[in-house]
Order: structure tokens, then C-alpha cells, then sequence
């Protein structure tokens, strides 16, 4: 039989493992299990309809029904509900019977939806996710931010039309939240748990992540994946917008260091620490992306030994975006709404909050200049440059948040470099760089 019959072969049994729904969809073996060569008994399919999501208001979000799955591999059919939706809503679902359906909400609040799937013979239990559904509304941690700041110190509140109004103190989306366990910390808002603190030793980028190098980590030692803690297991390194997000900017209180992990909840083994992340560097896989507390990232070799600080919980994917074309990119795992182009100059900081707070684009006019979390929420250090393209086809260089560097300078902005991934001490505030705004 020659190579290409063989392929034909292959092709054809793959394709007769097809499901129409979800995970599974194999061939039952008959086997001799005692039962005088009758069927095995069929076992109930199980339904998985993802986790719950925020979604902007007229913006299609697709739900996935990907995890759903027959424990006999049997192929299984899926059937979507809206079980409940706000009242005065008309929204449908399209796609009911597929894996991927999708939704457009069209009234502010909470819409639950029900699958259930089938293995031809018995239906699951349903499975319900909720959406909710808000108008500009950030599912992101805020910053901490306080104070008010100008371009060299603090300043009084600033009112509508006055120098500096829009900044980080200005609005206040979801106030970070904790629990404290004991050994880790429960973030409320993002529903990541964290180990409380670092151990006081030093891994190489290799052991902590449990990869294996013949001269780094011959062992295959582990860290966060070997970790057990507060009877939780599959612990790993996290993101850097996950780290991002236990970040506290601002002086508040007898808080000794005015912009680093929350100092109420988080216990490291000295202040200024470089924390290995999961990112690796996509220009040289010797590389991965470090976070140096207080905040800016560094791209070091794997080979050098860094603190380490694991999560658990389901990995961060705050990229799921949909072009409004009206010039306006909307982000359903956010909730945030972008301008797609930037501002096409560069400005001053002062001058980059007034151009967001007077923009109207897209019939929208409450946009405003992104905080350091929100900002960074659009990057991919997985290329270069780190932002989607398909979204935002001008990469410009480094872009102002709304957000004061006030460890140790007042004077200076976080911002963010898109053509590598760095995100840097900031730059003085009369420094012309970019803007994109947000809402």
C-alpha cells in the first residue's frame, strides 16, 4: 500500500471520531468484561459551559462548550437555553446547537444560559454560565491609586476641564479584594488564589516552571508545580498581568512602599524582589519575562535565579476583542472599549488626559486615558510587536497610562512599550509619547 493510501486511511477513521459538541467522541470497545458479551453500560455525558464573563452592551461574545464531554467517547450534541435574561431584553442565541454559540446582549445585566448535552441516548445534567453584561464597565482590579498628582507632586482634586483631570484617582473601577487564607490569598475580583509568599530562595527560570534543561534543571524539579498549599494542588508561575493585578500603586496608610504587591496580604522576603514569569521572550527562547517589584519588567536569561511567587487558578485571557468599525475595538473578557488608531501624536501627559477626557468616537464621549492595569491588558509579549495587529495596526512605540510612578518618582507616568513588552519606570511627564483611550 503506498504512503498516500495509508494518509487516505488515517484520514477517513479520524474523521469518524468527529463530535458535534464538545470533548470526547471515540470508539467504544466491546471487550470481555464478564457480561456474557453484552453492551458496557452507557454513562450520562457531562456538560461544561465555560466560565462566567462580563460583556460590553451590543457586543457579540461567543460561549464554548468545549469542555463538555461523554465519559463512553460516545459522540454527543449540544443544546443551549437562556434561562434568564434582564428584563425588556430581546437578545437570541445564535448557534444553539453548536459548540460555539454566540450572544449579543442588548440590556444592561445579567443573562443565564443552560447546556445540556446528549449522547444520543441520555442527556446531561445542564451546566449554567452567567454573563453579564455592562455599558464601558472594567472587570479589572484598580490600582489603589489615592492621590492626585501634576507633573512634579501631589496636587489638590482636579475638577472637569482642569489641568491633570482624568488621571488614575479619578475613577475607581473594582477595588481590590482579599481573603486571607493562612498560606495563600484569595483575590475576590479575579478569583485567583496566590501563595502568600515567596520561600527566600532563589530558582532558575527552568525550576520554577518544571522544564526541563540538561544544564539548568537536570532533575526536572518543579516549584509551582510541585506545591501544595492550603490543600491546593496544580499551582503555576503566573502572567504578568496576573502579577499586575496584586499590585498596589498609591501611598495609603503606614504602606512603607507606595507601589508594589499589596503589603496587607502579600509577605515577601525583601521589598525589591524580581519575580520570574511565565512569559518567554519570543525573540530568544533562552529568555523569559522577570517582574521587578516595585513595577517594571525585564526580559533575563532562564539561567538566572529569580524569587518565585505561584497562582492557581484558570490562566488569564483578556484578549478577546471585536472590531465595532466605527474606529472603536471592544475587548468581552475585559469589558473595556478601546480607540482602535492612537491619538496620531505624541503629547505630553497633561495633555494626553485632556485629549482622552474630550474625545467622542464611536458615539461615545466618557473616555478617558487607561490606568497601568488596563493598559497592560492589551499586550502579547508572545511577539513583537506585543499587541494584536489585527486590532491595532499602528505599533507605536510607548504609551502614557493615567497612572504616577510615585516609587520614588512623582514626576514620572507607567507606560507601556507595545514594540517589545517592557513595562518601564515611566518616563517624566512632560515627555511627548503616545495615547490610546479607553472607556
Amino acid at each position: 500500500m503506498n504512503r498516500h493510501a495509508i494518509w487516505l486511511i488515517v484520514i477517513l477513521f479520524a474523521l469518524g471520531l468527529v463530535i458535534s459538541c464538545g470533548g470526547g467522541g471515540g470508539k467504544k470497545e466491546k471487550e470481555g468484561d464478564g457480561n456474557g458479551g453484552q453492551e458496557p453500560q452507557n454513562n450520562a455525558p457531562v456538560a461544561d459551559a465555560g466560565v462566567d464573563r462580563i460583556t460590553l452592551l451590543d457586543t457579540k461574545i461567543i460561549l464554548s462548550g468545549e469542555g463538555s464531554h461523554d465519559p463512553d467517547w460516545d459522540p454527543i450534541t449540544c443544546t443551549w437555553t437562556i434561562l434568564e435574561s434582564p428584563v425588556s431584553s430581546s437578545a437570541l442565541l445564535s448557534g444553539s446547537a453548536t459548540v460555539y454559540p454566540s450572544l449579543i446582549a442588548d440590556v444592561e445585566g445579567v443573562y443565564l444560559l443552560s447546556l445540556t448535552v446528549n449522547d444520543g441516548t441520555i442527556s446531561s445534567q445542564a451546566d449554567t454560565v452567567k454573563i453579564t453584561a455592562a455599558s464601558g464597565t472594567s472587570n479589572l482590579p484598580d490600582t489603589g491609586m489615592k492621590n492626585f498628582y501634576g507633573d512634579t507632586g501631589t496636587i489638590t482634586f482636579p475638577s472637569p476641564g482642569q489641568d491633570f483631570y482624568g488621571q488614575d484617582a479619578q475613577y475607581s473601577t473594582n477595588p481590590m479584594t482579599f481573603v486571607d487564607n493562612g498560606t495563600t490569598v484569595t483575590d475576590q475580583v479575579t478569583g485567583l488564589t496566590w501563595q502568600k509568599g515567596d520561600d527566600g530562595s532563589l530558582y532558575n527560570w527552568y525550576e520554577a516552571s518544571g522544564i526541563y534543561h540538561s544544564s539548568y534543571n537536570a532533575s526536572s524539579s518543579n516549584y509551582c508545580g510541585s506545591l501544595n498549599l492550603g490543600g491546593l494542588t496544580n499551582w503555576r508561575l503566573p502572567k504578568i498581568e496576573e502579577y499586575l493585578s496584586i499590585i498596589v500603586y498609591g501611598s495609603n496608610g503606614n504602606w512603607s512602599s507606595p507601589s508594589r504587591l499589596h503589603p496587607d496580604y502579600f509577605q515577601m522576603s525583601t521589598g525589591y524582589v524580581h519575580l520570574w514569569t511565565a512569559e518567554k521572550w519570543s525573540q530568544d527562547a533562552s529568555y523569559a519575562w522577570a517582574l521587578f517589584v516595585p513595577i517594571q519588567t525585564n526580559m533575563n536569561p532562564k539561567s538566572t535565579t529569580h524569587s518565585v511567587l505561584c497562582v492557581n487558578g484558570p490562566i488569564w485571557d483578556t484578549n478577546s476583542f471585536t472590531n465595532n468599525g466605527n474606529g472603536t475595538i471592544s475587548d468581552s473578557d475585559t469589558g473595556l472599549m478601546w480607540q482602535q488608531a492612537d491619538a496620531g501624536v505624541r503629547l505630553k501627559w497633561k495633555e494626553a488626559l485632556a485629549y482622552c477626557d474630550s474625545l467622542s468616537l464611536g458615539g461615545h464621549q466618557d473616555w478617558r486615558l487607561p490606568d497601568i492595569k488596563e493598559l497592560e491588558s492589551l499586550a502579547n509579549v508572545s511577539s513583537e510587536p506585543a499587541i494584536n495587529l489585527a486590532y491595532f495596526p499602528f505599533p507605536s512605540k510607548t504609551y502614557y497610562s493615567s497612572t504616577t510612578h510615585i516609587d520614588p518618582f512623582a514626576s514620572r507616568a507607567a507606560t507601556r512599550d507595545f514594540s517589545t513588552g517592557y513595562i518601564k519606570l515611566g518616563y517624566d511627564k512632560i515627555t511627548e509619547l503616545n495615547v490610546r483611550c479607553v472607556r
